[in-house]
């Protein structure tokens, strides 16, 4: 985000110049991708971080992260605890009362983990 870019050192200019050539890319505002490379999950983390904290990656996205559902071309669904949080194009807000740990789980639904069974060394 800006603020860990300047944090780190960087100013509005160096941000801009990195920009230009390639080694940040501005994936919405105030968040940016370092160096070219892309990963599958890129635009969703990125989503969250644009869209503040707590937020979480939700419906349709999470779906597609979990490998349940194909990607599609659309905004990206996150949701927020609270009213508060505005949407940012390319991302679409859902607010829910969000437990705190909700959001948290590292493991796919049980579905999801018979898709892909661990194998046996």
């Amino acid at each position: 985000m800006e603020a860990d870019l300047a944090e780190a050192g960087l100013g509005r200019h160096a941000v801009a110049h990195r920009v230009a050539t390639g080694w940040l890319r501005r994936m919405f505002r105030g968040v940016y991708l370092v160096g070219p490379p892309e990963t599958p999950h890129s635009w969703a983390m990125a989503a969250t971080l644009a869209v503040g904290e707590r937020a979480v990656v939700s419906h349709y996205s999470a779906a597609v992260l979990w490998e349940l559902r194909l990607p599609r071309e659309g905004p990206i669904d996150v949701t927020v605890p609270g009213r508060k949080t505005r949407g940012r194009p390319g991302v679409r807000v859902h607010r829910s009362r969000l437990h705190p740990h909700d959001g948290a789980q590292l493991r796919p639904p049980a579905h999801a983990r018979n898709k892909h069974p661990r194998q046996r060394l």
